[in-house]
């Protein structure tokens, strides 16, 4: 990794459902708006967990997730996908924002 240690902290790829629901439990739809919402949220709040009294003052922390519906063989639906990222904007002197 070499120079991304220092801005890449984790990547994960959970192509099993059984392997998602693991990490961010049960879902009833996997590629939607709302599971790409929970996801940002959870791995948001696990890297603050982790690196935030450690790097929290120098460091702006943003999180990348996606949830997408390949092509199948057996159903004959359309690829779709959803994409987000959550950041952490700017803090403010004398103010720490979360």
């Amino acid at each position: 990794m070499g120079g991304a240690s220092g801005t890449i902290a984790k990547t994960i790829s959970a192509y099993d459902m059984t392997v998602s629901d693991a990490i961010y439990g049960v879902s009833p739809r996997y590629v939607s708006q709302e599971r790409l919402s929970h996801m940002l949220t959870y791995e948001f709040h696990l890297l603050r967990e982790r690196l935030d009294a450690r790097r929290g003052e120098t460091t702006r922390f943003f999180t990348f997730a996606d949830t997408v519906a390949a092509q199948s063989y057996t159903r004959k639906v359309d690829c779709h996908g959803w994409m987000g990222v959550k950041f952490q904007g700017p803090r403010r002197e004398g103010s720490l924002r979360r």
